[in-house]
């Protein structure tokens, strides 16, 4: 199309990663924090685990806020690929489409802000930004003792009976669906 025809002052602010952040329940009372990134189309976002002398890796730094505590490290996991990339000329770990990091904390309290913030680089065939940086400050609440869960998740499918009870033909009920 016409791609080619625009002014390249455009081409700064290209943004091919869009980052959200979310919480869920973890073991023993602690809360994940998920750090998602949507990656667009050939672009490549890197692993935290790269050696020297390659792409920036994606990492994470937070800062030491009273109320909770990092349980471990920032794993990921999504669309990752492991291969010799030509550009770099090293093996590299990478993700396109979709990367999700997990932070694991412990609160010493009813809630908290896990504040810091992230760095990462893209690069697609031709060319790589130059690292960015994303702020976050996510609050976080502390979650009920675990043993709940199940009791929740037993309730779920009773929405659906009523409307398989109402069916006439006995077929639908025979397997699970």
């Amino acid at each position: 199309g016409c791609i080619g025809l625009l002014p390249m002052a455009f081409a700064q602010i290209e943004r091919p990663v869009t980052w959200s952040f979310d919480t869920e329940p973890g073991d023993n009372g602690q809360v994940i924090v998920n750090f998602t990134a949507s990656i667009d189309q050939g672009w490549h976002l890197y692993s935290q685990f790269i050696e020297a002398g390659g792409p920036v890796p994606t990492t994470f730094t937070f800062e030491e806020v009273e109320g909770y505590e990092l349980v471990g490290s920032v794993s990921e996991s999504g669309s990752k690929h492991s291969g010799y990339d030509e550009t770099f000329k090293m093996d590299l770990a990478y993700f396109d489409t979709r990367a999700t990091f997990s932070q694991v904390v412990s609160l010493s309290g009813s809630s908290a802000n896990v504040k810091g913030y992230l760095e990462f680089m893209v690069c697609n065939d031709e060319k790589c930004l130059p690292p960015e940086y994303v702020d976050f400050d996510i609050p976080v609440e502390a979650v009920a003792a675990v043993t709940e869960t199940p009791a929740v998740a037993e309730e779920a499918p009773v929405e659906e009976t009523p409307q398989i009870a109402q069916t006439e033909e006995p077929v639908l009920q025979e397997g699970p669906s």
